[in-house]
């Protein structure tokens, strides 16, 4: 009896982690690479889809990933005086499981009456000599700060 009560005790209290495939891939590239035991809270596999692109130039990516529920099916863009930066997620919740590729929501590129401040600085410059108007688009509705850095 006393065995019993020992393998249902342990039966009880052991808890399934989830795994996921993570990976990065730019461009073409598949998305390749080790399948991951995720930490306790990070309830989903999350698929998410990148594109920036400047001067008419884009540049894509995907990456696989343990995450977070708030994590799942987001999407967005931001609007730069030197690009656009667009971002999609989907989600499942088995482990190991597998997903279609998230889809870019249809891009609306009018022009929707919301400004922000922006400008460029080069090697530590204030952006305070040089501002410019940044004109949104779409849904887009907030302003953010956003630093780059780029390796030369």
């Amino acid at each position: 009896m006393v065995l019993i009560l020992i393998i249902l005790s342990t039966l009880v209290t052991t808890t399934f982690s989830l795994s996921c495939l993570k990976c990065y891939g730019e461009g073409n590239k598949r998305c390749q690479g080790p399948v991951v035991e995720c930490p306790p809270d990070f309830k989903a596999c999350v698929t998410t889809i990148g594109s920036d692109t400047v001067g008419g130039n884009e540049k894509t990516w995907i990456s696989r990933n343990c995450g977070r529920m708030n994590m799942c099916s987001s999407s967005g863009s931001l609007t730069t005086d030197f690009g656009v930066k667009k971002i999609s997620s989907s989600c499942c919740y088995t482990s190991n499981c597998s997903l279609p590729t998230p889809k870019f929501p249809e891009g609306n590129i009018d022009k929707n009456g919301v400004s922000c401040r922006g400008c460029d600085s080069e090697r530590g410059s204030s952006c305070l000599s040089n501002p410019k108007t940044i004109q949104c688009a779409g849904e887009e509705n907030i302003c953010v700060l956003m630093t780059n850095i780029t390796k030369e």
